[in-house]
């Protein structure tokens, strides 16, 4: 075979100075959890950014095979990496968000309103990644069915989310009359999107949360992985180069035993 193990060895000493170089930007970050990147060693990071890398590339595929648009799901894809940087929820809640509501028929930009509102109501009740995935599936749920029962408006209380007096608040204002039995997702997301309104009782939820300690540390996290996606594609030729290198001296050494 052309590709002998030294080959393999100086693609593999570009791939640890390539990522090496990378560090001057992961401490422009200016945080405690970029300063623990820069700690755990090249090794350590290279595997990290390899994780990160393949995870948000499996992202983005399921987005252009649901938006059946590479340039919309391009699109959706960075503007959900860039909520996750200030958002107190992390990218993969945002990322399974959208994805549940574009599902259900919304579009991309109605898909991310209504889940920024539902978010800004979970943050709002002190509630985390686990309660907003779920009420995400409730609304999901509501959509597909067209309509919600009584027992799926409850559920929104197990989330802490007083979901009738959010309705309450949002027919008083628009002068609506509401059926209870039959309550649409259209009433539903009509009346988180008033609550997170000023003057809605959730005004804020969101910012209130991503201020706290756990909101900023989400958004550390986020920025790091961002930031180590961006090396990610940044080597990715190198990374292509090292594993047919890698591969092809596997290949060999057991042809040649």
């Amino acid at each position: 075979f052309p590709v002998t193990i030294w080959g393999a060895t100086q693609e593999t000493e570009k791939l640890n100075g390539a990522v090496n170089q990378t560090q001057s930007s992961l401490s422009g970050m200016g945080s405690a959890l970029a300063g623990l990147g820069l700690t755990i060693g090249v090794g350590a990071l290279v595997n990290e950014m390899l994780t990160v890398g393949a995870s948000f590339e499996q992202a983005n595929i399921g987005l252009k095979t649901l938006l059946k648009s590479g340039e919309e799901a391009d699109k959706v894809f960075n503007q959900l990496k860039k909520d996750a940087e200030s958002s107190p929820f992390s990218f993969e809640t945002l990322l399974m968000g959208n994805k549940a509501l574009i599902s259900a028929g919304l579009n991309a930009d109605v898909a991310r309103e209504d889940f920024a509102n539902l978010s800004n109501a979970i943050a709002a009740t002190g509630g985390g990644n686990d309660e907003l995935q779920r009420m995400v599936i409730n609304m999901q749920q509501i959509k597909n069915l067209g309509k919600a029962s009584a027992l799926d408006v409850k559920q929104f209380a197990y989330a802490g989310v007083n979901m009738y007096s959010l309705l309450n608040d949002y027919a008083n204002k628009y002068n609506l009359t509401l059926d209870k039995e039959n309550i649409t997702y259209e009433q539903l997301s009509g009346a988180l999107k008033y609550a997170a309104s000023e003057g809605g009782m959730y005004f804020n939820g969101l910012k209130n949360l991503a201020d706290s300690t756990s909101g900023r540390l989400s958004n550390l996290k986020d920025a790091f992985k961002n930031t180590l996606y961006d090396v990610f594609v940044a080597l990715k030729p190198v990374i292509g180069k090292f594993s047919i290198c890698t591969t092809q001296v596997f290949i060999g050494s057991t042809y040649n035993t």
